[in-house]
């Protein structure tokens, strides 16, 4: 079985890389499996990923997959002996130093049987052409700059995701051109990873990369990874609020697409007039016939004109039925108790305006759960540093 870490900033496109990936491997008759990671317990990734029945999925909750290691490796051994050939395991955003944390233990420590272990990072094309000309980023504390360039710094191999939305014109080469000059160290890939063609190139190489490291002893596989102060990792992961949160909407009968954009644009709106830095939001939005995605990154809501803030109403599909569920995934750089209080009210004057307007029923919600909280100091079971070469 082969086993590829997949880390990246938050909002960086890891889940929808992933997604594309596995499609395109099942076309080939590939068996294909996911394991999801997040500080949280109610992971929208999850959901969708599940959703959509073409991948099997399990997930290391409660802390990053440094600091879950043996949940990561059980994990990993329930997918294998179900027979999956080809499984992601995609590391929660906040998390770096997974090169000698995560991969150089798996290879060292044989708990599993596995042909090799590959290390991707992703990032938001926009957040790294900004990075790289030193203009801000759409946050404000700066051990949260420190974790995203370590997170670029240990990867041998860094995706540029939303090409799309980056490239000037089009001109994807010349993006991949200069990024590659500006940063030396590892492989760079620029892609688009909303299809199975567009991530082709990045599943050849990381198959390219597992064949070669697998003639090699895992000594010799390791990872050089990078030195991170965990003083500094751990002050970019307190300066992050988590909020988890399952609603239903009752009574949306005829309105439930309505009901739904209404309690997404709501939370936006109140985090950017809170001047909230967004890692993300992310929205699991259930009807009685669909699961929908919706997916809103810091890059999504600062920048100019290439920044289309509004551009997640195009991933909510006409929504029907008379109830919704709504999984929502807010990881914003504020206070956890004001980011709560400030979901609370964004939910109750949604459902507060629907009931404004003539309808057949009132809309009614329910908070099913909830958890509000920052992430604690990382503690990895394990480090691995490989001695100098």
């Amino acid at each position: 079985m082969q086993l590829h870490l997949v880390g990246g900033f938050l909002g960086s496109g890891k889940t929808t890389a992933i997604a594309s990936a596995c499609q395109l491997l099942r076309d080939r008759g590939v068996r294909t499996a996911v394991v999801t990671n997040d500080q949280g317990e109610m992971l929208v990734d999850t959901g969708a990923l599940a959703g959509t029945g073409m991948v099997a999925v399990a997930e290391v909750t409660g802390g990053c997959f440094c600091c879950r290691y043996p949940e990561l490796v059980e994990r990993i051994a329930a997918l294998a002996a179900d027979g999956a050939e080809y499984v992601f395991a995609e590391a929660v955003g906040s998390c770096v130093d997974i090169a000698r944390t995560v991969v150089n233990p798996l290879l060292l420590r044989r708990e599993v049987a596995l042909q090799a272990v590959t290390l991707t990072v992703l990032a938001d094309a926009r957040l790294l052409v900004d990075f790289l000309a030193g203009r801000p980023l759409p946050w404000t504390n700066p051990a949260l700059d420190y974790l995203f360039e370590r997170q670029l710094a240990e990867t041998p191999l860094l995706v540029a995701s939303r090409a799309d939305l980056a490239a000037a014109d089009g001109d994807r080469a010349g993006l991949t051109a200069a990024l590659q000059a500006a940063l030396p160290g590892p492989r760079v890939l620029v892609q688009d990873s909303r299809t199975a063609a567009g991530v082709a190139a990045w599943v050849r190489h990381i198959d390219a990369a597992s064949a070669s490291g697998d003639a090699a002893a895992p000594e010799d596989a390791l990872l050089a990874g990078v030195e991170v102060d965990y003083d500094r990792y751990g002050a970019a992961e307190a300066a992050l609020a988590w909020n988890d949160r399952e609603v239903e909407l009752a009574g949306v009968e005829g309105r439930a697409t309505e009901a739904a954009r209404a309690v997404i644009a709501r939370t936006v709106d109140a985090v950017r007039s809170a001047n909230g830095a967004v890692g993300h939001l992310k929205f699991l939005v259930r009807d009685h016939y669909r699961d929908a995605k919706v997916s809103i990154t810091g890059a999504d809501l600062t920048g100019g004109a290439r920044r289309e803030h509004d551009a997640w109403r195009a991933q909510l599909p006409d929504l029907a039925g008379a109830r919704l569920t709504i999984i929502v995934n807010a990881r914003v750089e504020m206070d956890a108790g004001a980011l709560e209080r400030l979901i609370d009210r964004a939910v109750a004057e949604a459902v507060a305006a629907l009931n404004r307007e003539p309808a057949p029923a009132p809309v009614r919600v329910h908070t099913r759960s909830r958890s509000a909280f920052h992430p604690a100091y990382p503690e990895p079971v394990h480090r691995v540093t490989p001695p100098p070469r």
